[in-house]
């Protein structure tokens, strides 16, 4: 993100960027961070998933995200589903087997 200082401003301009590359997954990609940032998690979560759908900037590591972000979003249901997921695609972790 090129405003680490301001989640705030640097989400304006990815807001701006994704009207003109809708489908650009780099933009959808720092998006997330910004959201995240702004602790803006149901919002960080939905793009997460169009992430995971474009296996951006892996498989693993878009589903790692939105395991991640479900569970600051509260979305549980979704984290166990993304933990089921990575389990079954990428094997087992202590941390993984805790959710």
């Amino acid at each position: 993100m090129n405003e680490k200082n301001n989640p705030k401003k640097a989400l304006e301009l990815f807001t701006f960027a994704y009207y003109y590359y809708p489908l650009s997954k780099k933009v959808i990609f720092q998006s997330v961070i910004a959201n995240f940032k702004l602790k803006a998690y149901a919002e960080a979560y939905q793009q997460t998933q169009v992430l995971i759908e474009n296996k951006y900037p892996s498989r693993e590591k878009s589903l790692r995200m939105g395991l991640h972000i479900a569970l600051e979003a509260k979305l549980y249901n979704e984290a166990l589903s993304h933990a089921n997921t990575i389990i079954k695609e990428y094997g087992n972790s202590s941390m993984l087997s805790e959710i």
